[in-house]
């Protein structure tokens, strides 16, 4: 039954008769494979397919053995070398015991000797311990001497910290002073050119006060002469007569009224004396103030006040308003004493003007709009080696690209790479001032170019040695390098246009 199921199955699986159809150069041919055929092709294929399989799992299973094989091998040998090591320690114990009653005594001997030698350091050691504590009794005492300099310098910080805020607060007071001044300084050279005026006004109202006393002194000698006429003429007639007295009466009032006005001018000139006076005294009190402000200001600067203001005046003709004119001497005591006065209240307003000269070849502001000082001037750390070493400038942390300004008015000197200050700018401002604008990425000058206040010369870098974006700023004054921070400190109470 079983059989015949079989055969029904493979006679609907395996139709009585396949065709295979082979096309080659235009022609066509046909391949017939009976039932037989194809039973028989699929048999040799199930046996090629089982032979494979059986195959493939004798290999694995032969494979896996030996890889057992092999695991079990290095066990064994990895067992037998510990044993192998085993016994060569158990023989050198052997070995070692055997000579050991040998070296007893030996080492009996080398053992006391050790523990003389022990003896010895440990003597040693206790001389050393004592010569430690008398050195820490040494550097106790040196300490306690140390801190109280540290002390004192500290004390000496703190008073000098005290002198610098109240320095502070006067140039706060110089400040507003300053303000205050510049408005008097306009209003006392407006009273000044209105002095002038009335200098040149009261010249000529003595000019004409001469001319009327010379008429007067010409109508007195008339007058006398006419008289003198009349007494020589014992023949004169009436109407001569009345007629002599109508012009003598003439003289006499003209002479009045000379002498009136004569009267009128003295009048005037002194009270003009007396009111130019005031007004020179005001004029000097002024100047005095306003030097005084200013030189308060530039001593914060730790400038040379005398030397500088002598290349200013030595410079007046660029650096300050013109002043001069003619010299007229004065007549008369009081006016002379005036013309004094105001001779040195122009000394003084020079001297004023001498100061705001200065003032503007100064760097007193900030290259940065933004300002973070990152290293002070003076001994520092070196950032690279950290041995102490001078930093002769300030750095300022700022971002890449932020824009420099020029501090002030003045030439371009030196453009391009300088070493360890990377891309650099070198501005003279007269006067033997210059500034330093080092470790930039990009310089918008040339060099000979004029620069006037605030004006771009660059951007913050990180070129040259330098270990972050920053910029290095430098003042020198006669190729010597100042503090930047005193001439900020200057600038904060400078109102610059």
């Amino acid at each position: 039954m079983l059989y015949s199921k079989f055969i029904s199955l493979l006679a609907r699986l395996v139709p009585p008769r396949r065709e295979f159809i082979f096309r080659s150069a235009g022609h066509v041919r046909y391949l017939g494979v009976g039932r037989f055929g194809q039973i028989s092709f699929m048999l040799v294929v199930a046996l090629v397919v089982g032979w494979m399989g059986f195959a493939s799992a004798r290999y694995v299973s032969v494979a896996l053995a030996a890889a057992e094989r092999n695991v079990r091998i290095a066990t064994s040998d990895r067992i037998i070398r510990n044993m192998q090591e085993e016994i060569n320690e158990l023989t050198r114990k052997l070995e070692s015991t055997a000579g050991s009653a040998e070296h007893q005594a030996a080492s009996e001997e080398g053992i006391a000797a050790q523990n003389e030698a022990l003896r010895d350091q440990i003597a040693k050691l206790e001389s050393e311990r004592k010569r430690l504590a008398d050195q820490a009794a040494a550097s106790s005492e040196e300490i306690a001497t140390q801190n109280d300099t540290l002390q004192s310098q500290i004390a000496k910080l703190e008073s000098e910290r005290k002198a610098l805020s109240d320095q502070e607060a006067a140039l706060q007071k110089t400040a507003a002073q300053n303000k205050a001044l510049q408005e008097q300084i306009a209003k006392l050279e407006g009273e000044r050119d209105r002095l002038a005026d009335i200098r040149d006004a009261r010249d000529q109202d003595i000019a004409k006060l001469n001319e009327e006393l010379i008429r007067s002194r010409n109508a007195q000698q008339d007058f006398h002469r006419q008289l003198n006429e009349v007494a020589q003429l014992p023949d004169t007639t009436d109407a001569e007569r009345e007629q002599l007295a109508k012009q003598i009466e003439a003289s006499s009032n003209e002479i009045s009224r000379l002498n009136g006005k004569i009267g009128q001018l003295t009048e005037r000139l002194a009270l003009f004396t007396d009111t130019q006076s005031d007004s020179i005294s005001r004029l000097g009190e002024g100047a005095d103030q306003g030097i005084a402000a200013l030189e308060r200001t530039l001593t914060v600067a730790g400038l040379d006040i005398p030397l500088m203001l002598e290349r200013v005046l030595g410079e007046r003709s660029d650096l300050l308003e013109g002043v001069g004119g003619p010299m007229v001497a004065l007549e008369d005591e009081s006016g002379s004493e005036a013309g004094e006065k105001l001779a040195v209240v122009e000394q003084r307003l020079l001297r004023l003007h001498g100061l705001q000269g200065l003032m503007k070849h100064l760097p007193l502001a900030a290259p940065l709009d933004e300002i973070r000082i990152s290293s002070g001037y003076g001994r520092r750390r070196d950032p690279f080696n950290n041995r102490l070493a001078m930093h002769p400038g300030m750095d300022f942390a700022s971002r890449k690209k932020n824009a420099i300004h020029v501090t002030a008015p003045g030439t371009v000197t030196y453009v391009g790479w300088n070493g360890g200050y990377g891309k650099t700018v070198e501005v003279d401002h007269g006067l033997g001032i210059r500034t330093r604008y080092a470790h930039m990425s990009r310089i918008f000058v040339e060099r000979g170019q004029k620069l006037e206040f605030r004006e771009k010369v660059g951007l913050v870098g990180n070129t040259g040695r330098s270990t972050s974006s920053h910029l290095h700023y430098e003042i020198m004054v006669d190729g010597q390098q100042l503090d930047p921070a005193n001439f900020l400190r200057a600038g904060q109470y400078v109102f610059k246009n």
